[in-house]
């Protein structure tokens, strides 16, 4: 295991940022590199025509060297859709075929695949959730005789799940299908072996896991797949592209191995060098000391966060450096604007907060962010609010039902967006039910926007409308319940509605009470 390498960034002590999965930040090395390659261009008579090469080669170099593979099965591309994109103009496909990809999986790995199935006549299987966290599982249950192409990432971007690819590799062999691998959030933290899963094709952004600058990337093409046609068509991708003298006398010949598939302007004097400076950084700490360092900050948080209330996938099906957590009510879209308010940075993806530790973070910030996730649900810990339009049955009725079953476990309001006062109707049916409401009051909700809830909810159309979002609510929900106030008939008959409205809150409410914990244990 690595010690904290935060001396490499520019990184303040009291920043703890645990997003590297969004966005690694530069390497002071590599700013460096990428600078001094910048600034190359101040003078162009310097750069020879040599160097239109000598930097691209040493770039696919150190990439083989991460993937285990040979130089020459690597192409420089500038983003992972691209690369995907030179799978899906390669890779034979049949009508009726099926193209297997995840349940959430990333877009640039899914929209590529669903346009070529859309022209071909093929399908998108789609490997559903995991009930039990294991993607590996699903996956080789869903490697049906059927499947043309698996397209899947070493690591389910929104969960965390690791998926064995060797095993895939294997069972993709066996059943004629090509595999195709987005490892851009797992190449540089995950150890990957080409010799060993056998891909058709493996792409990588280098602006997360590599932590490489922005618009580079690599793209591994086996061997097979060598005499291909490429993306685009230019000049450093021909035989005689070294000679500038002869770039006129047109050739049909590419360069060797995998160079067809390279972007145009693949030099890059500026973004290369920097991109090639961090991937010898990683290859110098270990990708497997990266893994592991990462791996005990996420071993500590997921432990840490459980105690909150958080829940993760189980240690052995989950990427060590890759931690998703979730919670029953959902995670708040706001939450990273409210920690990063105290300097603590992660992502919400999907339904988790997704923590992505790296060499630059220590216990330490593993600590800052349990501590801000703690001192949230402690500052709105206990405060529930109903709303409604009139606060005068619906939302009255709620709270009347959670205080009688939360008690001193939850403090409980209601308001109003146009408050009418307390119906007497209702506080006559709660009283039926056992539960005085008679002290309660009808406000507006002006004179709470100002307070923060650990739920605001919702309790009519109509104030969901008016009140979309809640400032101050760390999870918003909605209850759509009918207003017995604008029930019509006889006096029976509006009862009738009152006592029906107030036993489908009472469920509400005590489901509610139950799932968040607000019931005497």
């Amino acid at each position: 295991m690595l010690p904290c390498q935060r001396h490499f960034f520019d990184i303040p002590e009291d920043v703890a940022y645990l997003n590297c999965a969004y966005m690694s930040p530069l390497m002071h090395p590599v700013i460096e590199a990428g600078n001094a390659a910048l600034a190359r261009k101040t003078h162009p008579w310097e750069l020879t025509p040599d160097k239109f090469f000598t930097g691209s080669e040493e770039f696919r170099e150190t990439a083989a060297r991460l993937i285990d593979a040979s130089a020459d099965g690597v192409a420089i591309i500038p983003s992972a859709s691209y690369g995907i994109a030179t799978a899906t103009r390669n890779l034979p496909i049949r009508t009726g075929q099926h193209i297997l990809v995840l349940d959430e999986q990333f877009p640039s790995n899914y929209y590529p695949w669903q346009r070529l199935a859309e022209e071909s006549g093929a399908a998108l299987k789609i490997v559903g959730w995991p009930e039990d966290g294991d993607w590996t599982a699903a996956v080789l249950d869903s490697l049906t005789a059927e499947v043309a192409i698996a397209a899947l990432p070493n690591v389910q971007w929104t969960s965390g799940g690791t998926l064995d690819l060797v095993r895939i590799g294997k069972a993709c062999r066996k059943i004629g299908a090509a595999l195709v691998l987005d490892l851009t959030q797992s190449l540089g933290a995950l150890p990957f072996s080409v010799r060993e899963v056998q891909p058709d094709f493996a792409v990588a952004a280098n602006y997360k896991w590599l932590m490489g600058p922005y618009t580079t990337g690599l793209l591994y093409v086996a061997p097979k797949w060598h005499g291909g046609r490429p993306l685009e068509e230019n000049w450093i991708q021909r035989a005689n592209a070294r000679d500038f003298a002869s770039l006129i006398l047109y050739t049909e010949k590419y360069d060797e191995g995998a160079r067809r598939f390279d972007m145009g302007e693949r030099s890059n004097f500026a973004l290369l060098p920097a991109a090639t400076r961090a991937m010898k950084q990683l290859l110098n700490w270990g990708v497997a000391e990266i893994s592991e360092t990462a791996g005990a900050l996420n071993r500590q948080l997921a432990a840490a966060a459980e105690e909150v209330g958080f829940s993760s996938p189980r240690e052995e099906l989950r990427a060590p450096h890759y931690l998703c957590l979730r919670r029953k009510a959902g995670i708040p879209a706001r939450l990273p604007d409210i920690l990063a308010r105290q300097k603590v940075f992660v992502s919400v993806r999907g339904s988790s907060i997704r923590v992505t530790p790296h060499v630059y973070n220590s216990a330490a910030d593993s600590d800052r962010l349990i501590s801000c996730l703690l001192g949230q649900m402690a500052v709105t810990k206990r405060k529930v609010l109903f709303l409604c339009t009139g606060n005068s049955c619906r939302s009255q009725m709620a709270e009347g039902w959670l205080r009688h079953y939360a008690g001193e476990r939850a403090e409980v309001s209601s308001a109003g967006t146009k408050p009418a006062g307390l119906n007497p109707t209702a506080v006559s049916v709660m009283r039926e039910a056992g539960v005085d409401i008679s002290g309660q009051r009808s406000k507006h909700l002006d004179e709470l926007i100002n307070q923060d809830f650990l739920f605001v909810i919702t309790v009519c159309d109509a104030a969901r409308e008016a009140c979309p979002v809640f400032p101050g609510a760390l999870y918003q929900l909605h209850w759509s319940f009918e207003d017995p106030a604008a029930s019509a008939g006889m006096e029976e008959e509006r009862l009738a509605v009152f006592r029906r409205v107030r036993d489908e809150i009472q469920v509400q409410v005590q489901q509610f009470a139950e799932r968040e914990g607000f019931l005497p244990r």
